[in-house]
């Protein structure tokens, strides 16, 4: 009896044993699964973070190139709106002076009145022009009184529709095209006629 009281406390110890094994190997193998996974999920998110690092960057200067290119096409399209307008607005001058018979008379007494002489003064017409000489010398007279050494001639020189007054010591180009010419390098700030 005492062999079989034995037997069965060494089967039970061994069961204990095993059991206790076993749960060891449980917790052994549990343990070192979360230490795998964690180890394994460390390592995926460093590189995952390395290599999104330099898709990250490239994003970066394609938004950045894309901005650029953006700002290049609001500015050629500003350019371009402006031309436009400027093309525009020319056309509708040149019709609007040919219709105006005063034009030439108002520019004429504005130069005098730049140029700051009453006396001494040539003032070059367009040949087709040269019917409102009459009328341009009237209006001069009017607006300054008499005027000592006044000559209005024709000139195949001057555009049609714009004047030059020449002084002693200076002369103006009143030209359509120089004002125009004005007008444009005001907008763009250049001396440039190519785009017109």
């Amino acid at each position: 009896m005492e062999q079989e009281e034995r037997r069965v406390i060494d089967e039970k110890v061994r069961d204990q044993i095993a059991a206790v094994a076993e749960e060891a190997r449980k917790e052994a193998a549990e343990k070192g699964y979360q230490e795998g996974l964690k180890r394994g999920h460390d390592e995926a998110y460093l590189k995952v973070q390395s290599e999104s690092a330099g898709s990250l960057s490239r994003f970066d200067q394609m938004v950045s190139e894309a901005e650029k290119a953006k700002v290049e096409i609001f500015r050629a399209n500003e350019r371009f709106l402006i031309e436009l307008v400027f093309r525009i607005a020319k056309m509708v001058l040149l019709r609007e002076l040919q219709t105006d018979q005063e034009y030439l008379s108002r520019l004429a007494v504005e130069l005098v009145t730049r140029v700051g002489l009453k006396d001494n003064i040539k003032i070059k017409l367009n040949t087709e022009d040269a019917e409102t000489i009459a009328k341009l010398r009237g209006g001069l007279e009017k607006a300054f009184g008499k005027m000592n050494n006044l000559n209005i001639e024709a000139s195949r020189s001057v555009q049609q529709g714009g004047c030059q007054v020449e002084t002693e010591w200076n002369a103006i180009d009143a030209s359509i095209e120089t004002q125009l010419q004005g007008v444009y390098e005001s907008l763009f700030g250049k001396k440039s006629q190519d785009n017109q």
